[in-house]
């Protein structure tokens, strides 16, 4: 009951930062450029590969995820004067928090499913708290949460992805609901399809045969959006060029990704200690779950990153840290 209590208040500390986060630093200039390609798109331009919704998005998911909340405000028949003037726009914070409800909701659900993750991969109280420490204080995963842009619901849907597959064979609707989470993972941002098939790969004896059904269409269509940008090996031009290492510069590069993906709090260094001991023990299988799930995609989004002259920036593979924060609860286990 103790751990439950523990996890609860970590949970809801964790919840609030990311809600302050929003309503003090959030809509961004990124998110009002988004949003004003979202109020002037149609449902037919969602089947265009050349519709886009912001920088190096041109997946329709954010579309289907705003539509409702964006009726709702009208703002598709009337449009909203997004442009920033004066350090002020014309978008309310009501607004902002109406159309950040899907994103909510979902983030809510990744909590408990996390909690659950927990149960299936974890086996102590320490590794728990160390797992959730990782996941919950991590500013990067609070400064991107609720956000208008791909990026907030990238963690979400890779926690989901996450989950399923690690759940054993669980019958024919099982994984057709499976496989509609795969289909709209990979309508949804280009790195949909490392989101959505790096869990499968890992825990590939978990699969249903019927998950094929929608597997081969969510390949297809990922396909026929990342063409626009010949699959990330030519520069972008269409949508932006710029300086790759703006962000994380050359110099300090490892030092730069380490700090996004640890950053956070006192406790999060504290949780750290316990993971170095652990990974000295920690068996090969373990390590795979590392290399899979957050080394291979990192990597390969670095490169897409430098191959198309695009930003190396956190928010891109900020969906990494709840892997990431798992295998620091798997190496904490092992101080136990």
């Amino acid at each position: 009951m103790g751990k439950i209590l523990a996890v609860i208040l970590i949970c809801v500390f964790g919840f609030s930062s990311r809600l302050f986060v929003f309503q003090s630093q959030h809509p961004d200039t990124d998110e009002l450029f988004e949003l004003r390609h979202l109020q002037s798109t149609k449902w037919a331009d969602t089947l265009k590969r050349t519709t886009f919704y912001g920088d190096h998005t041109s997946y329709p998911g954010e579309y289907l995820i705003h539509w409702i909340p964006m009726r709702i405000l009208n703002m598709f028949e009337k449009p909203t004067d997004l442009s920033y003037e004066n350090g002020t726009i014309s978008l309310t914070k009501k607004q902002c928090w109406i159309l950040a409800v899907p994103k909510i909701t979902v983030s809510l659900l990744s909590f408990y499913l996390f909690w659950l993750l927990c149960g299936s991969l974890l086996k102590t109280t320490l590794g728990y708290f160390t797992a959730f420490i990782v996941f919950t204080f991590n500013s990067t995963l609070i400064y991107h949460s609720f956000s208008l842009r791909p990026y907030g619901i990238l963690p979400e849907l890779a926690i989901i992805n996450l989950f399923l597959a690690t759940r054993e064979n669980q019958g024919l609707k099982f994984a057709m609901f499976h496989g509609a989470v795969i289909f709209f993972t990979c309508i949804s941002h280009a790195y949909g399809i490392l989101i959505a098939f790096l869990p499968m790969i890992y825990f590939w004896w978990k699969r249903h045969q019927n998950i094929v059904f929608w597997i081969v269409p969510a390949l297809i269509l990922w396909a026929y959006y990342a063409s626009y940008n010949t699959f990330g090996m030519t520069p972008n031009k269409a949508q932006s060029v710029v300086n790759t290492f703006q962000f994380i510069t050359k110099e300090n590069f490892l030092n730069g990704i380490l700090d996004t993906v640890f950053s956070g709090s006192v406790l999060t260094i504290a949780a750290l200690a316990l993971v170095i001991k652990g990974a000295v023990s920690a068996p090969r299988r373990d390590w795979m779950f590392l290399l899979a799930l957050v080394i291979i995609p990192l990597t390969l989004i670095i490169l897409v990153d430098i191959k198309t002259s695009y930003w190396i920036h956190p928010r891109q593979y900020c969906w990494i840290i709840p892997a990431l924060a798992l295998w620091c609860g798997r190496m904490a286990d092992k101080c136990s």
